[in-house]
């Protein structure tokens, strides 16, 4: 069972669905405590309120006012509302007397009402501070008992707004309907709010509904989850399409995924929402949260608009461009067909507009149009517009003469090709993994039937538009059996994949423009698939890692000077340098600005030479490696006479990197600091 500890926003509520609460107020605070004020709007005070914990009415605590003068204050609030807190008194009957009471200052108080009567069980209080028209004040409740010790209790103290567009936050705290109004945007949360995964988490054996309704009868309420982290398998989140959970089931969440928008299709607009939790949490669970709006009711468009091409005639691998004029909502989707649209052969989302497209198809006419939607209404289809298509080849073919590209090495391929006989092969189903801002060799090689070689060009379309520009050549070399090129991805280059098209031309030079108009008369085109990723990037700085030999143990240290979302860190020993496997692991700060120590002792006492790894983790999973560094199978204590780095350079002792320490009989030892 979690531990809920409130640090902003909503809390947690074991309300039964049976009871009506008025949180469809929307308060912008609302607070069931837990063992430490809360810092919603602001830093909230008690006088030695202790917090009790059984029975509390919802959360995990409560408020324990046990002696005179007890009593805890708000934040300085701007405009406030409806005040509203349940309280109840323990066993002994003794009167108590509790003051609600407002200062503009902090130390002048009035009070505006106040608690005599009490129960053992809870009652609700509320009292409208928004009806006298007071502005940035702070609440204080008081225990304003004569004498005696006896406990009362307070606990789900919320406080709204007069302002109504600041009331727009809506916990999952109890069962309820509220008309929403069609111009604000809302968040609706778990119990907890949208606090983000926290020890806190939300609460346990709940089941709330929740049914809300636009102000405006032609508007739908939408919902577009910002959160979604709810233990897997175990609490779930269902989403209904009207005013009960008897309605259509919309959507059913659970898991880490972020869905899709959900949006009311019934008449009224209603969505209503179920939470439900099973009695216990494993794990950090951070709930939910979605923005809230109403939107327009769908009209269909009559169409798509007018689709045009910039050619009716072109190669295959070459591109045209196709430009939209006259729709009546946005571009969503341009598709493309073998058969006049009999099927649909592919398409793209959200284009550009203009749109270039490469047609790397072996087809003699392929035909295009766009659909269009109205904000989230139904689609309008544009007219079609056809583009036929000649052979690929741009060569005579080297059928005959045999001169073909018979293998590209780059990145993670190397891949190895015969004469297919038309002067071109498409291998973009072969993905070469590439990393922006690292240099990679691309090396060809050719099958000649005569000796003078042949020529090499290659391009990469790193802008993504279908067209091989002049400024994308990463290749050009003059005719040999082979050749290769050092190639380095651009740091500000786009991410995703790109189409590199590798060219050979017998006995010529290429020319660096891909779609040389006189064409070549011997050689061959093939092309792939790059995939750019940005470098992968560890939020931690490690200044040294070393390792000092014991008669009995090996001591191994480590430093980092700063760390962020750092998770732990990993021990690796070998006893050959090759062959690993983990002796151990440390926790990590997680976060930190200043320099952290680390050690581990391997009883390790064996006196052969032994190798050691760091394996460093973030929270994603992700890892980097440190060393190996070496330890010598004997314990020594010669004499350090000098450090070199490995430019041969000599350094001194603070040098930070990798460093060889020289012994004075002339040994060396080399050690990461």
């Amino acid at each position: 069972m979690k531990k809920l500890f409130i640090l902003i926003f909503f809390v947690v509520s074991t309300i039964t669905t049976s009871i009506l609460f008025s949180q469809c107020n929307q308060y912008f605070l609302y607070e069931s405590f837990s063992s430490a004020l809360p810092t919603q709007k602001g830093t909230w005070t008690n006088t030695s309120v202790p917090y009790g914990t059984t029975p509390v009415r919802t959360g995990t605590n409560m408020l324990t006012f046990n002696g005179v003068n007890d009593a805890i204050r708000t934040p300085l609030i701007a405009n406030p509302g409806v005040l509203t807190f349940w309280y109840r008194r323990s066993s002994n009957t003794t009167a108590w007397t509790l003051n609600i009471q407002t200062s503009p200052d902090g130390t002048t108080w009035t009070t505006r009402g106040s608690i005599t009567s009490v129960t053992a069980t809870y009652q609700q209080y509320t009292l409208n501070i928004g009806a006298l028209s007071l502005t940035n004040v702070y609440i204080r409740l008081i225990d304003a008992r004569g004498s005696g010790t006896h406990e009362r209790y307070v606990d789900d103290l919320g406080i709204t707004s007069t302002v109504s567009s600041e009331n727009t936050l809506i916990p999952m705290i109890g069962a309820c309907s509220q008309t929403l109004n069609s111009t604000f945007t809302y968040t609706l949360t778990d119990d907890v709010g949208p606090v983000g995964p926290a020890a806190g988490g939300y609460t346990n054996s709940v089941d709330r509904t929740i049914t809300l309704t636009p102000s405006d009868n032609t508007k739908k309420l939408q919902l577009q989850f910002t959160q979604m982290d709810l233990e897997t398998n175990y609490d779930y989140l269902y989403i209904y399409d009207g005013p009960n959970t008897s309605s259509t089931l919309l959507a059913t969440l659970n898991g880490t995924t972020i869905p899709p928008n959900v949006t009311a299709e019934n008449a009224s607009g209603q969505l209503t929402i179920r939470w439900t939790t099973d009695i216990s949490n494993v794990g950090t669970w951070g709930g939910f949260a979605a923005n809230i709006t109403s939107v327009t009711v769908c009209t269909t468009p009559t169409n798509g608009g007018t689709i045009t091409s910039s050619k009716s005639n072109t190669t295959v691998n070459d591109a045209t461009t196709l430009t939209t004029s006259g729709n009546e909502g946005s571009i969503t989707l341009i598709e493309w067909s073998f058969n006049n649209f009999t099927t649909v052969a592919g398409s793209t989302s959200n284009p550009a507009n203009p749109y270039s497209i490469r047609m790397n198809v072996q087809q003699t006419q392929i035909w295009f149009r766009t659909t269009s939607k109205n904000g989230n209404c139904p689609s309008g289809l544009s007219n079609v517009v056809s583009v036929n298509l000649r052979n690929a080849s741009t060569y005579s073919t080297g059928i005959d003469d045999g001169d073909y590209i018979s293998n590209v090495t780059f990145g993670n391929i190397n891949n190895t090709s015969t004469n297919d006989g038309d002067a071109y092969q498409d291998f973009t189903s072969q993905v070469i993994e590439l990393t922006k801002g690292e240099p990679y060799q691309l090396s060809v090689t050719a099958t000649n039937t005569f000796q003078s070689g042949q020529g090499y060009a290659a391009w990469i379309d790193y802008n993504g538009d279908g067209t091989f520009q002049t400024t994308e050549n990463v290749l050009q070399k003059a005719p040999a059996n082979s050749t290769s090129q050092l190639i380095t991805i651009p740091s500000d280059a786009a991410t995703g994949d790109f189409l590199m098209r590798v060219l050979s031309a017998w006995g010529v030079t290429p020319s660096n423009d891909a779609y040389y108009s006189t064409g070549y008369g011997y050689g061959e085109i093939e092309e792939y698939t790059v995939r750019l990723s940005n470098p992968v990037s560890l939020p931690v700085e490690l200044i040294y890692f070393e390792g000092v030999r014991y008669p009995s143990f090996n001591n191994l240290k480590w430093a980092t000077a700063s760390e962020q979302n750092s998770s732990h860190f990993d021990i690796e020993r070998s006893e050959n340098g090759e062959d690993w496997r983990i002796i151990g692991s440390r926790p990590s700060a997680g976060n930190s600005q200043s320099l952290i120590n680390y050690t581990y002792l391997d009883y390790y006492n064996q006196n052969n030479t032994v190798y050691y790894r760091l394996l460093q983790y973030d929270i994603d999973g992700q890892y980097k490696i440190y060393g190996p560094i070496s330890i010598e199978g004997f314990f020594s204590s010669k004499k350090i006479v000098k450090y070199i780095n490995l430019a041969g350079q000599e350094v001194n002792e603070t040098y930070k990197g990798v460093v060889f320490e020289v012994y004075e009989d002339g040994t060396m030892r080399k050690t990461i600091r």
